[in-house]
């Protein structure tokens, strides 16, 4: 009875002998390719993160941008008025004549003749930074604005309204127009408006507009 079962064995094992090689290698070659996958380290990424990538792509959706620094208005001193001594400075002839001094010489600022009494108003926000009365130019109030930018208002009456360190408003009252410059008293009651950006002497017209008719 074994010896029949051997020879069965035999006579299979000769029928399939081929299939046997072959899955022998299929096995074979299986167990190596799992051997090597599982001695190999984990492969680092090479390149951004998904998170990297995200917020490279993305950035300025999820990082809100910086609100621009809103830039400074300005407006005019006096409501109604008449050009008087216009800023020589940027004009073709540097040097006017000025009647009240009888000489010629540069004129920093602009002169709004205007009725004695009118209201004069800060052109723009700011701090009152100075308040004072100088012999030639009057009472003066010296607001500092924003950017530099720096506003000083001659000639005014003596109603001040503002004091030194006073936090202002564009528009804000901060005197009335006067007589006060006698270095311009020939021109009668104005207002004489100076600007200076960064301590140079600037145009006032360059910030908003002046009537010139």
């Amino acid at each position: 009875m074994s010896t029949q079962k051997s020879n069965n064995f035999l006579r299979f094992l000769r029928q399939n002998l081929v299939l046997i090689i072959i899955i022998a290698c299929v096995l074979a070659i299986t167990g190596i390719i799992l051997g090597v996958s599982l001695g190999k380290s984990p492969v680092t990424p090479v390149g951004p993160s998904v998170d990297d990538t995200y917020l490279g792509e993305f950035n300025d959706y999820l990082v809100p941008p910086k609100s621009e620094e809103q830039k400074p208005t300005f407006m005019s001193p006096v409501a109604e008025y008449t050009l008087g001594m216009d800023y020589s400075r940027d004009s073709e002839y540097v040097l006017v004549f000025k009647k009240t001094l009888n000489e010629w010489s540069v004129h920093n600022g602009v002169d709004f003749l205007a009725e004695e009494g009118a209201a004069v108003v800060a052109i723009c926000d700011g701090t009152v930074t100075s308040v004072r009365n100088e012999y030639g130019m009057g009472n003066i109030v010296e607001i500092t604005h924003a950017d530099g930018l720096v506003s000083s208002y001659f000639s005014l009456g003596d109603d001040i309204e503002v004091e030194e360190g006073d936090k202002v408003k564009k528009g804000d009252k901060i005197g009335s127009v006067s007589t006060s410059a006698a270095y311009e008293c020939a021109e009668g009651a104005h207002l004489h408006l100076e600007m200076k950006k960064d301590g140079k002497f600037v145009n006032p017209a360059n910030y908003f507009d002046i009537n010139k008719d």
